[in-house]
């Protein structure tokens, strides 16, 4: 056999084992192992985010050189954020509330601080500031319960203490005086019916009470940003259902948060809207 043809012959053969080599490597490694015995758990929580973000400004409220603004956050997890803070002159206010939302219907939810911030400032210097977390004692110029009964996040708009309603951030009203949200009071604009006994009824919750709606537009105010008009007051309702059930003039209202289906006439239109409220043996 001649040199030349000898040598082919051994690339040939060469390349064969060599082919037939990493066929068997691949199968070896593509082959389960069970020398690889891991352990242990792996886990992912989700990045937390805003759901919903309401927020208000209005310059001048009080007078020259005067001003608040406030923003309201549905996160995610569950918790929301209320910021507000206020400037008169000379004095600067600001508070901040964090907690959890617990949803009680699609629309409303009950709420508990976590956490609390509050500074005032007069010319610059600092004259009061509060800070406190979930199981400290409450400091006594803080009344956390009564400033969450102030608070209704609702589809687009929210309600918070004495202020304008706010939009959510991304709606756009529709310039309309068509009810957007509310809430059922019986006093100012709390939602609390105090000196209840859990033995009202729904006839008696409707003769006592009133609803606070915002229109779906914004105020012709030129210094309001992103705020609705002032709630207006709906005086004649009926409650259609109550958390979750529906009821008649005689089913009983027990003490604690609820969450009502109610219907009302606004400017010869029928309108269907859930809204919240509390009774509580509290005194106003």
């Amino acid at each position: 056999m001649g040199t030349k043809l000898k040598v082919m012959l051994f690339w040939v053969v060469l390349g064969f084992a060599l082919v037939l080599t990493l066929g068997l490597s691949a199968f070896v490694f593509a082959a389960p192992n069970e020398s690889f015995n891991l352990s242990g758990e792996l886990s992912f929580e989700p990045p937390v985010s805003v759901v919903k973000y309401y927020w208000g400004e209005m310059d001048n409220p009080s007078g020259e050189g005067s001003y608040y603004n406030q923003h309201v956050k549905l996160f995610s997890n569950n918790t929301f954020e209320v910021q507000t803070a206020t400037e008169q002159g000379d004095i600067y206010m600001i508070i901040i509330i964090r907690g959890d939302a617990i949803p009680t219907s699609e629309e409303t939810f009950q709420y508990t601080a976590t956490y609390c911030y509050g500074c005032q400032r007069e010319n610059g210097e600092v004259v009061m500031e509060i800070e406190w977390n979930e199981g400290e004692e409450v400091p006594e110029v803080v009344d956390l319960t009564s400033i969450l009964n102030e608070l209704h996040i609702c589809e687009n708009i929210t309600f918070f203490g004495d202020y304008p309603p706010m939009f959510e951030d991304s709606y756009v009203p529709s310039g309309s005086d068509v009810p957007t949200g509310g809430y059922l009071s019986n006093g100012g604009r709390r939602n609390v019916f105090f000196n209840s006994t859990g033995q009202e009824t729904v006839s008696q919750i409707e003769t006592n009470g009133y609803i606070k709606i915002a229109l779906d537009m914004y105020s012709e105010d030129q210094d309001y940003r992103n705020l609705a008009n002032h709630p207006t007051q709906i005086q004649t309702f009926n409650i259609l259902q109550l958390d979750g059930q529906e009821v008649t003039d005689d089913t009983v209202v027990s003490l604690g948060y609820h969450t009502a289906q109610v219907s009302f006439e606004y400017n010869s239109q029928t309108y269907t809207m859930t809204v919240d409220f509390i009774t509580s043996t509290e005194s106003n």
